[in-house]
């Protein structure tokens, strides 16, 4: 049977009560009378809506709370330049909470997977409502905050499997540097002596020779994944040591129809001293990303970065002369078409620091934070600069 009405929404809704199957993104109805219930609901507009159908989209611009009564919806957030199905959500689920709350853009799409009926409740029509019933907002918005509260957890478990994660990364390249390699260069080293040693004819000669060149071209390119997994230089000489690293690797190769691109990278406050193991990766992650955007996309000239390690805190800028994007549009670039941008705020965010985007089209992009870090009694004054140049493919 189809709900229409306030009355018909609140018997739906206290018929599920029971259910554990969406827990977790569902209100506890119990919490409220059927009276408080026909009158929350009675605020709102029904909607019915059909099949694979957007109820929300990430750059919709819309803030109103949607509580579903009838039907399911798949929740997709962007991972990796794609969109994924996170969850599967059912009748007493509420949807669009955190826009509700905000005012922000949304993170996240939903669409219909069946015929589906929701109450929208915008928030100045919440506003109103509250005026008149402040018990009832209140055990509303202590709910929704439960619900927030339960989202948090589950990212800060996500966070800790992504230290662990890195923590094996860290692990993996070091037997592949310390074993797999050695035993790589071992084998060249003797496939050379032999070749020089034995009575090889000149067919059997050149086969050798061959094969040793594919040992040490194999070599080559396993540092370089070694590099990509975790690089040796983060691990023993920190983080200023593996950026240079990383800049001076990436920028020795050429990109087809890049224009020609020169980094000049700024150091302050670091001296012998290392940031937490956490930070480092982090920070160097969020870098290297910044970098990977800039040559994939911005058409930039010139990039200009700067990390500077005070009393308490670290600061960092990436500023570049690029084509830039519309910051209109932020959310939607964000999530979607610069999807590392939001992994580059993840990452910042998770040690409580902020990351500042500003980009205009046409007059490039700046990338502008900062993270706390443990008091220093004293900070270094070295400092060092360095530029590197990636060179314009012309073939």
């Amino acid at each position: 049977m189809t709900v229409n009405s306030p009355a018909q929404m609140v018997t739906r809704l206290l018929s599920l009560t029971h259910t554990e199957e969406y827990k977790g993104q569902s209100l506890d109805y119990r919490e409220f009378s059927r009276s408080e219930l026909e009158c929350l609901l009675g605020i709102g507009t029904v909607r019915h809506l059909p099949a694979e159908e957007p109820l929300t989209d990430d750059h919709d611009g819309s803030t109103e709370i949607y509580f579903l009564m009838e039907g399911q919806v798949e929740v997709l957030v962007p991972i990796a330049d794609d969109w994924v199905k996170r969850a599967v959500l059912g009748p007493g689920s509420v949807l669009g909470e955190v826009a509700f709350l905000d005012m922000g853009s949304r993170t996240a799409r939903v669409l219909t997977a069946s015929p589906c009926t929701v109450v929208a409740i915008t928030r100045e029509d919440f506003l109103e409502f509250s005026a008149k019933h402040p018990s009832v907002a209140v055990r509303l918005l202590w709910q929704l905050g439960g619900i927030l509260g339960s989202r948090l957890r589950r990212l800060d478990l996500i966070d800790a499997t992504e230290v662990a994660r890195e923590q094996e990364l860290k692990e993996l390249a070091q037997e592949l540097h310390d074993e797999t390699m050695s035993d790589l260069t071992a084998l060249s080293m003797e496939l050379s002596l032999l070749g020089r040693v034995s009575q090889l004819d000149e067919a059997a000669q050149a086969d050798l020779s061959e094969t040793r060149g594919r040992l040490v071209a194999t070599n080559l390119r396993l540092r370089e994944i070694v590099r990509g997994i975790y690089p040796a230089e983060l691990v023993n000489l920190g983080l200023v040591a593996a950026l240079t690293s990383y800049l001076d690797n990436r920028m020795s190769r050429t990109v087809a129809g890049l224009t020609p691109l020169r980094i000049e990278l700024k150091t302050e406050g670091f001296g012998s001293q290392r940031l937490p193991e956490v930070i480092e990766i982090d920070l160097y992650r969020m870098l290297q990303q910044a970098v990977t955007n800039i040559i994939q996309h911005s058409q930039a000239s010139e990039v200009k970065i700067d990390l500077r390690w005070l009393q308490s805190e670290l600061r960092f800028e990436v500023v570049d002369d690029g084509r830039g994007f519309d910051q209109k549009r932020s959310h939607d670039n964000m999530n979607r078409t610069h999807f590392g941008l939001a992994n580059m705020k993840d990452r910042v965010e998770r040690h409580q620091g902020l990351l500042e985007i500003t980009s205009q089209v046409g007059t490039g992009t700046s990338l502008i934070g900062w993270m706390p870090t443990v008091n220093r009694e004293e900070v270094p004054t070295d400092s060092s600069a360095a530029t590197f140049t990636m060179k314009a493919d012309e073939g």
